[in-house]
């Protein structure tokens, strides 16, 4: 069974990183460009396009540089707490399949 063999592998490669005691935590940045995305459709509306030259904080030009900087994110992953956690689901998934079909 399939299951069986995503258990047992998980077993084996949670067994062989456990008697490392360093940190498995990978650190991953990225540029999230929605805010620079709606800015950039809300600055080519044509009913915004007066609003270019104000000299006011209503100034079409002014939002954008102001709203639509990207944000930098951090994502952490921990390769070992992801292995439990895809343990547990494939046992999970495998004890409702034995019982669904116990039934």
């Amino acid at each position: 069974d399939g299951q069986l063999f995503l258990i047992k592998h998980l077993l084996i490669l949670r067994e062989q990183i456990a008697p490392f005691h360093t940190e498995f935590t990978i650190k991953e940045i990225s540029l999230d460009l929605k805010k620079t995305k709606d800015a950039a459709f809300k600055i080519l509306n044509p009913k915004l396009v007066a609003r270019f030259f104000r000299l006011n904080s209503n100034n079409a030009l002014l939002e954008f540089l102001l709203q639509g900087t990207p944000e930098i994110k951090e994502h952490y992953f921990d390769s070992k707490k992801d292995v439990d956690r895809y343990l547990k689901s494939a046992c999970e998934q495998f004890i409702r399949q034995q019982i669904v079909r116990a039934h």
